[in-house]
């Protein structure tokens, strides 16, 4: 079984993270997500947040990166799927593509000149080295 938290309560404490934790008052698991919690599966569907008067949570404890290292056995040779994943070349804007540079370039070229159409429009004033404004 894996290892979880200790317990907190939800009025003063909320988890870092949007999944499912166990509740201590209803024994039941219910969802965090954007700040709110949800009943279940179908009160996330509606979007149909919980009120909580009280509630004590838990969740999966995280594990360390030395059981984790513990755990990897550099002997085992990988699957066909993530050497598949690991030879696949880069696309489009990823680091290393064939057309990264071209990409970087004319996203950089784009920019400028939605900035040039902002100055001529008087919405932004161009920056003088030298001439901040005085606080």
């Amino acid at each position: 079984m894996s290892k979880l938290t200790p317990w907190f309560n939800s009025t003063s404490q909320s988890p870092v993270r949007e999944g499912w934790y166990d509740c201590k008052e209803c024994s039941a698991r219910h969802y965090f997500l954007g700040g709110r919690w949800y009943r279940n599966k179908k009160s996330l569907d509606d979007y149909v947040p919980m009120l909580i008067n009280k509630m004590h949570w838990r969740g999966l404890a995280r594990p360390s990166l030395k059981s984790l290292l513990a755990e990897f056995d550099p002997s085992v040779p990988r699957s066909q799927d993530e050497q598949a994943w690991l030879d696949m070349a880069p696309v489009g804007r990823e680091f290393g593509s064939p057309d990264y540079e071209r990409l970087m370039r004319e996203d950089f070229e784009i920019a400028i000149k939605a900035s040039m159409e902002e100055v001529a429009k008087g919405k932004m004033k161009p920056y003088k080295f030298g001439n901040s404004p005085k606080r």
